[in-house]
């Protein structure tokens, strides 16, 4: 420590010139960025308008700012117009976007950007962009605000693409196995119903939905993956399905010839992969986060990184979102047991079960921030809700909790006559 303090104050002038400069730096170098960003943005309203948005002009490498409240999305049109041959999605389905979007087509062209939500761009939600020159673009035009929202008609005639909140969704047609009431749709279903979660041809009770939305007027956009035996599972992108070796990867990365878990344990390849357009979306959450729906097994939670595993800054963690959404589930799982959930229950505008909204919001924050603060913080989580989990076990199943116990005495038993023979030994030396 002494020696520490003499070297502080001997350079204490030398760092403090360069803790300074660093400063300087930084505060120029965000200067710098807040002058660029404000000279060559332009700020867009998104929503459907009352009179169609006026063409703008852009330079190369301008930044299109779009923000929505409401169910939209956006979208590049090749075409130029609402047809949506070639369309290459921007911003997918959310009831809230703040979207940046950076002008990088040749100049002389013109971008058709449009909400492809329901007949959200004939009814004129859609704005095209003339790319000039960065060096001859002319003063770039106010902010593009329509004066007011027009009704809105929801005619699904487009795919909306997944629900916002990681697409964790089933739609209203997937078919379940009961217990009790035999066979029923996705939106048939209720929290006490028991149903199958596996190749065992175990039957448990659901305790909860993470989405529950059987009034959406907006279209939601699902997969149906078809096989040899199955008639067809519709879940978004994002869900995550049992394929062989009893593994759970994201819809999306299902191609046909591949093979999932079906409800008897046997495997089946899959035909033939569609996207659907459905209104509803539902998820429902079963103790061991598993559930057999058009007789293939089935997650009950989703990925939100589009990867099969948990990536802090671009370094992927050994943990699937399966794994991590049982272990996360701990907390809800022993408050249902105890208590009627059904009867605490409530969702957002959404059809979002605001156990999990809050929860999910904060995770998704978490895994934007830099890797040392992500990985810090995840963690603590991580660790924390391992203890509940833990927890939930040896209060749901006392024979785990007899083991456990069991385990901790002989762990310490063997470490204090560890401890006793190293020091006979040592005192005997």
């Amino acid at each position: 420590i002494l020696l520490i303090v003499f070297f502080l104050t001997l350079f204490k002038k030398s760092i403090m010139n360069r803790l300074a400069g660093v400063f300087t730096l930084l505060v120029a170098a965000g200067k710098a960025e807040f002058l660029r960003r404000a000279q060559s943005s332009i700020d867009i309203d998104w929503r459907i308008p009352s009179e169609p948005y006026d063409p703008i002009t852009a330079e190369v490498g301008t930044i299109l700012n779009f923000k929505w409240s409401g169910p939209h999305n956006l979208v590049l049109h090749p075409s130029g117009s609402c047809d949506t041959a070639g369309a290459v999605v921007i911003a997918g389905f959310s009831f809230k976007g703040d979207v940046d979007y950076t002008v990088e087509a040749d100049a002389g062209s013109t971008l058709f950007l449009a909400c492809d939500i329901g007949s959200h761009c004939a009814q004129d939600m859609y704005i095209e962009v003339t790319v000039v020159p960065a060096a001859d673009a002319p003063v770039s035009p106010a902010p593009v605000v329509p004066a007011t929202d027009a009704p809105v008609t929801p005619a699904p005639v487009e795919p909306a693409p997944s629900p916002p909140g990681g697409g964790f969704c089933f739609s209203g047609a997937t078919l379940v196995e009961t217990r009790d009431r035999g066979s029923l749709r996705m939106d048939q279903l209720q929290i006490g119903d028991y149903v199958l979660v596996d190749e065992s041809k175990t039957y448990e009770q659901i305790y909860s939905f993470g989405h529950f939305d059987q009034k959406s007027v907006v279209a939601a956009e699902f997969l149906e993956i078809r096989t040899v035996t199955s008639s067809g599972i519709e879940m978004t992108s994002d869900h995550f399905i049992f394929i062989e070796g009893n593994k759970a990867v994201p819809a999306s990365s299902i191609s046909v010839g591949d093979k999932v878990m079906l409800a008897s344990g046997e495997t089946d390849a899959v035909v033939s992969i569609k996207k659907v357009s459905r209104n509803g979306i539902f998820a429902p959450f079963t103790p061991s986060g598993t559930i057999v729906t058009n007789g293939i097994k089935s997650s009950s939670f989703a990925t939100i990184q589009d990867s099969r595993r948990v990536s802090l800054s671009g370094i992927e963690i050994p943990i699937t979102y399966h794994q991590l959404g049982v272990i996360f589930e701990s907390p809800h799982r022993l408050v249902c047991r105890y208590f009627n959930c059904a009867l605490y229950e409530t969702y957002n505008e959404e059809g979002m079960s605001n156990w999990v909204e809050m929860p999910m919001k904060a995770f998704q924050w978490m895994v934007q921030q830099h890797a040392v603060v992500s990985g810090i913080l995840f963690l603590c989580i991580f660790a924390a809700f391992c203890l509940m989990n833990l927890l939930e076990m040896a209060v749901l199943k006392p024979s785990f909790f007899t083991f456990l116990l069991s385990a901790t005495i002989v762990v310490v038993h063997y470490y204090r006559r560890t401890k006793k023979v190293v020091e006979l030994y040592t005192n005997s030396n």
